[in-house]
């Protein structure tokens, strides 16, 4: 979902502000970045923004011959491992999607939506998390479009149950597997625990600064404990350069390719007029982390024509392109930083193992990890788990200190794609941060209205 369209821990009214303030940024346009001219080839132009002691090097080590019969195994890797997907996301993986634009008969979607409500009412009772309203949304307006999100919704929602009852019924519903380090170093606890992964996935509740610094202490805190691998981020709040649509265009033709244009990184110059996490990238791009856009405004506008922008549809089409976005360039930077750390930062439906369409379902074959950042309030009534346990578990008890969460055991990766994380971050969050947290919001509120007078 969009950064202000996280359906965790935000009110209805929060939401919707949000919303408004998105909109006003798509209406603006991200700022236009610029690759610095270099003389080098133009497949070599994204390394070359690091300096050129290390790019010569690089070139060297391309021409050894153990690099390059290690770079097809390596390419091999980013590509999509079929295996980790849902049946219904198999359908088109992640190169390419269709919607059948023909029509559908009244009587066929109405049957699709009937359905969905009957699972919604059967199983209430477990539901005690609200997510059949935050997340599987469905429309009762007829459109091809709009069938086709109401199929995921139903697909999904079967297989979400699903998750729900093999937990209830797991010995004493998985609460033994869930470990902590307990009282620490919170960011070094956790860099521990990611040594030896390729690709990780943060995702957060939008709006909170206490993640954002958060966030932005880990990437650096990885690259202090990996100072010999380049460290790249992926991030889903800045804008893939805009593209022009040509008329006619929907949804059910609408696609998104991988290309030079979306391989561009970020210049400090690029966030200047950034509000969201704006101290925490230009921090990261002045201690040289790498940073790439993720979200593309052409298809956001699309879905905005079509559609409620909070469908599944909708993020799996999002998912979809980030993952070619991610899949291109890791690939590209393998060539020359075969080990090179990759970390993708956005909303947490966007990386929860749980989601339909979840990116980290399209990189099963890296070593890879889900980690969520979140306080307290915004995970209590809203998380997964909720639906099994009670909220005296510690994992939902307030927190005196920063606490890392992990599963343990033989079923630890069963138990992470059912709760949809692997390592989960309670953060505490003192009144000044909650301060912050609204400012945050109501901020955004203040420049839409000066905005539109």
């Amino acid at each position: 979902m969009p950064l202000c369209a996280q359906p965790y821990g935000l009110s209805g009214a929060q939401k919707a502000l949000g919303e408004q303030v998105f909109k006003s940024r798509l209406q603006k346009g991200p700022a236009q970045p610029v690759l610095p001219k270099l003389p080098l080839s133009p497949a070599l132009q994204p390394a070359a923004i690091r300096n050129q002691q290390r790019y010569t090097q690089a070139v060297t080590a391309l021409l050894k011959k153990k690099v390059q019969t290690r770079l097809p195994a390596l390419v091999q890797k980013a590509k999509v491992n079929s295996k980790a997907l849902l049946p219904e996301e198999k359908e088109n993986l992640l190169y390419r999607h269709k919607i059948d634009i023909r029509p559908v008969s009244d009587d066929a979607f109405i049957k699709t939506c009937q359905e969905i409500d009957a699972l919604k009412q059967q199983y209430a009772p477990l539901d005690h998390a609200d997510h059949f309203h935050r997340i599987f949304l469905h429309s009762q307006k007829n459109t091809p479009v709009l069938h086709w999100n109401n199929l995921i919704v139903l697909k999904t929602l079967q297989n979400y149950i699903q998750k729900i009852k093999w937990l209830q019924n797991y010995p004493n519903q998985g609460r033994d597997a869930l470990k902590s380090d307990g009282k620490g170093p919170l960011l070094q606890q956790l860099a521990n625990h990611l040594q030896d992964k390729q690709l990780i996935f943060v995702g957060e509740f939008h709006f909170t600064p206490v993640i954002q610094n958060f966030v932005e202490n880990l990437v650096l805190t990885l690259q202090k404990q990996n100072p010999h691998r380049r460290v790249v981020l992926f991030t889903e709040f800045l804008f893939l350069k805009p593209q022009n649509l040509p008329s006619g265009t929907q949804l059910a033709n609408y696609y998104r390719p991988a290309n030079a244009s979306t391989s561009v990184p970020v210049f400090p110059h690029d966030i200047t007029a950034q509000t969201y996490a704006q101290n925490t990238f230009s921090k990261l791009l002045q201690k040289g982390i790498e940073i790439y856009p993720l979200e593309d405004m052409a298809l956001f506008r699309l879905a905005e024509r079509e559609m409620d922008t909070d469908f599944l549809l909708h993020m799996s089409l999002r998912n979809k392109t980030w993952a070619r976005v991610i899949q291109r360039k890791m690939a590209e930077i393998r060539r020359t930083d075969p080990d090179a750390l990759f970390i993708v930062y956005a909303g947490m439906a966007h990386t929860s193992w749980m989601q339909p369409y979840a990116l980290p379902k399209f990189f099963a074959g890296e070593k890879s990890a889900v980690v969520e950042a979140a306080v307290k309030k915004q995970f209590q009534r809203t998380h997964m788990l909720t639906n099994v346990w009670t909220p005296q578990n510690p994992f939902f008890s307030s927190p005196r200190y920063n606490t890392v969460f992990y599963w343990t055991g033989p079923d630890a990766k069963k138990l992470a794609r059912v709760s949809g994380f692997d390592y989960h971050i309670t953060l505490s969050e003192n009144l000044l941060l909650k301060l912050s947290r609204y400012y945050q919001i109501y901020k955004r509120a203040w420049e839409l209205t000066r905005a539109s007078e």
